[in-house]
Formats: structure tokens, C-alpha cells, sequence
């Protein structure tokens, strides 16, 4: 019985190594197809999606080919502009879009990176977390971007364990100097997720 036992804990901690595998696998395939996305959002809602993402990107991005635009679907729409999740032909075509959102400056459209739910939440803790720190000062501007945030050229992002790291060194001791007795912000990743779960 002991020998049959120890042969069914084998059998399921090979299952749950292979279930691992299986995980990593999907989420990297997952990242592969979403890098190729990106979302348009506040696109007026006169023509088809297609149309429209091609009309962004002719006449404010000034794209001279717009081949790479695969497809585009609209996921939702608001108050007569849409949101539509836009395939390029390659992660090429994605950072050559991204490199040229400066021009939308002024129009009411913005483009982000199709991200996996991970990095989708991550964006949005450093969101919460961008609120939270100007609303006790505003002496530097905050910019985030993907699943980073940028105060002063010091880029900030949560490593895997969630913890706040800008470079090699911690980032709440970054924030610290950068804003002095001005900072009172508590920077756990939970707290700050739940305080966003609490709002919705």
C-alpha cells in the first residue's frame, strides 16, 4: 500500500509539472498572437471599423502603406465612437503604429497594446497607483505605459513576485526621493488592486 501510495504522489506531481507546462505554453502563444494587436479606442462610429482604423492611420498617423492592417473588429461602442481590436500583419507593424501616437495628440483616439490579462492588470494597479500618487502631488509628471510607469525618466514595474521595482532597486524608495514628506502612498500591489475592485 505505502508502494502503491508513493507511485499516485508521483503520478500527480508529474501531472501538475505537465498542467505547468501546458500553462506557460498557452500564455506564451497567447502573448505571440496578442503582440500583433493593438486597440484603437474613440474612433468615430460613421464607417466600418476597417475603415475607420485605416482612416486614423493615413490621415493623423501618416502612414503611407496600410497593408499591414490584417482586420479589425469593433468590441464595443459608446456615444457614437468605438473601440476595435486591430490584427497587423506583424509586431513590426505594431511598433512602427506605436512609435507614431504622438501625432494624436489633440483628437480624442488612443492606441495601446492588445496585453494579456496579467499585464492588463498590472497596467491598471499602476493606474490606481498614478491617482493615488497625484493626489498628494503633483511635482512630476506620471506617464503609464503598458505595464510600466515613468516619473522623471526612472521607469517603474512589478516583478513576479508584485513587488515595485524601478531598475534594481526598490521603488518605493525611488518614490520616496522624488517626492520627500510629500509621499504617503502605500505601493502593495493587493491593496492597490483591491482598492480598484472596490470602486467597481
Amino acid at each position: 500500500l505505502k508502494t502503491q501510495n508513493e507511485f499516485l504522489m508521483n503520478e500527480i506531481e508529474l501531472l501538475k509539472i505537465e498542467k505547468d507546462k501546458d500553462v506557460k505554453r498557452l500564455a506564451i502563444l497567447e502573448a505571440q498572437i496578442k503582440g500583433k494587436n493593438l486597440i484603437f479606442k474613440g474612433l468615430y462610429a460613421q464607417q466600418s471599423a476597417k475603415d475607420e482604423v485605416k482612416k486614423t492611420c493615413m490621415e493623423i498617423l501618416k502612414m503611407e502603406d496600410i497593408s499591414s492592417i490584417k482586420s479589425a473588429k469593433k468590441l464595443f461602442e459608446r456615444d457614437g465612437k468605438m473601440t476595435v481590436l486591430v490584427e497587423f500583419q506583424s509586431e513590426d507593424n505594431v511598433v512602427d503604429v506605436l512609435s507614431k501616437t504622438n501625432k494624436l495628440k489633440g483628437s480624442t483616439i488612443y492606441i495601446e497594446r492588445d496585453l494579456v490579462i496579467e499585464k492588463q492588470q498590472n497596467k491598471v494597479v499602476f493606474l490606481q497607483l498614478k491617482r493615488d500618487i497625484l493626489a498628494g502631488s503633483r511635482k512630476h509628471s506620471i506617464v503609464v505605459r503598458d505595464e510600466r510607469m515613468k516619473i522623471e525618466e526612472k521607469w517603474f514595474k512589478f516583478d513576479k513576485d508584485k513587488k515595485l521595482l524601478c531598475g534594481k532597486r526598490d521603488g518605493e524608495t525611488i518614490l520616496k526621493e522624488l517626492y520627500g514628506n510629500e509621499f504617503n502612498v502605500n505601493v502593495n500591489y493587493n491593496l492597490l488592486l483591491n482598492k480598484l475592485n472596490l470602486k467597481n
